[in-house]
Formats: structure tokens, C-alpha cells, sequence
């Protein structure tokens, strides 16, 4: 999927690795054990163009963030590095402007491995909804970093590191199972997509009544007629 990812990107973007695109890449994944989940990754919040950048991308990326942060009907998940000062964050800012309910933000905390020493205990009151809470909470990760993605170590292998690093790290030992790991993150989402779909159902049914009539509407002077 990475390397798929890579290329379809290297294709929209000309090659050009300090381009910026607003067209979409789509990647569908079938498989018995997959979530039923659509996943869209945005890019990380430009405050500044680098060099070979237009200043123009500082505009667009934030444009195409906030045009999918605004989508009610979306889980957001509020990615947070473990390593920086979440006062720094700007995504939970974001989040909470178009959410200020807090009812489909979901916080991630990642690279808890490059936490430096003496901060964990801020870190661990994050990860236990004591600072910066928010209404779900949040959900610790440890993902394959670059140097074991060029390695090849597989989702499954990552997993039991993952896994070896919250039983044995000192202090993130302490975070509640069900807060830390990517296998305990998919189900909350699944099953807060399906409470965000169960709320939304009865405006998507008055907009399929919608959509039925002015479909009906457009095919009378044709002199058709809809069951």
C-alpha cells in the first residue's frame, strides 16, 4: 500500500517532491479481516513553504483541511506526535472550531518511542484525558517507523513490537489497554462511525426523498414516468 501510495503521488504531482495537489488518490483494500472503514489522510498542516514551494500551498493545504473537517458526517482524527507540546498542536484547535462538541474528534498520539526523557508524565496525562481532554479521548499508537518500513516489517510484526513497547516502557504501561494500540483504535472508530451513520440517517433519507423528486421533476418532459 506504501509503495502504491508513493507512486500514484510521484504521478499527480509530476515528481516534484515539494509539490502540493488537490486531486484525490483512492486506494481500495478488500479483505475478510479489514474494517469496513473509508480513511482519508490529509496532509499535515503547512505553516510555511520550503523551498521549490509555492506560497500558494500554504492557502491550499489549509483550504482542502478545512473543506473535509467541515463534513459532519466525518470522524476526525486529530493526529498528535507524542514528542511535541500539545500546546503547540494545531489540529485540535481546528478540530474543536468545527466540533466544538467534540462528538467525532478522536485524538491519536504518535511516536511515543521518541518521547525524551523527563516529559513522559505530561505525555501519560494526555493519554489519560487529563490534559487537553477531549470528549473520546484519546488512543496511543506506536507505528512502523521509516527505517523499519525500508526493512519490510509487516503490519502483523509491527503489532507484537507495538505491543512489546506499552508492556515493558515504564511509564505508558500505566495507559489503560484499551487506550493504546492501533488494534484497540480501529473498533472505536468502527463503532463511532456507525453511531455518526445512525444519526445522520434521517437527513440521508430526506435526502434521498430530495434527490427521488428531482429526478422525477426532470424526467416529466421526457414523458417518463418513476415508480
Amino acid at each position: 500500500v506504501a509503495d502504491a501510495i508513493v507512486r500514484l503521488t510521484e504521478a499527480v504531482t509530476e515528481g516534484a517532491p515539494a509539490a502540493f495537489s488537490t486531486e484525490t488518490i483512492t486506494i481500495e483494500i478488500r479483505a475478510p479481516e479489514v474494517p469496513d472503514l473509508t480513511l482519508i489522510d490529509l496532509p499535515g498542516i503547512v505553516r510555511t513553504a520550503t523551498a521549490g514551494q509555492s506560497i500558494q500551498v500554504i492557502g491550499q493545504v489549509n483550504a482542502l483541511i478545512e473543506h473535509f473537517l467541515r463534513q459532519e458526517r466525518t470522524v476526525i482524527l486529530a493526529v498528535v506526535p507524542a514528542n511535541q507540546d500539545i500546546a503547540t498542536v494545531d489540529i485540535l484547535e481546528r478540530a474543536a472550531e468545527v466540533d466544538p462538541e467534540g462528538r467525532r474528534t478522536i485524538g491519536v498520539l504518535t511516536k511515543p518511542d521518541l518521547v525524551g526523557a523527563g516529559n513522559e508524565g505530561e505525555v501519560l496525562a494526555v493519554a489519560k484525558n487529563e490534559r487537553k481532554p477531549l470528549r473520546l479521548g484519546y488512543v496511543m499508537v506506536r507505528c512502523r517507523n521509516q527505517k523499519e518500513l525500508n526493512e519490510g516489517v509487516t503490519s502483523q510484526q509491527a503489532a507484537a513490537r507495538e505491543a512489546a513497547f506499552f508492556r515493558n516502557h515504564p511509564h505508558f504501561a500505566d495507559i489503560p489497554p484499551d487506550l493504546r494500540g492501533v488494534r484497540q483504535l480501529t473498533p472505536k472508530l468502527s463503532n463511532l462511525l456507525v453511531e455518526r451513520i445512525k444519526e445522520a440517517l434521517p437527513f440521508l433519507k430526506w435526502e434521498l426523498e430530495e434527490a427521488a423528486a428531482r429526478a422525477v421533476e426532470e424526467l416529466h418532459p421526457l414523458g417518463r414516468t418513476a415508480a
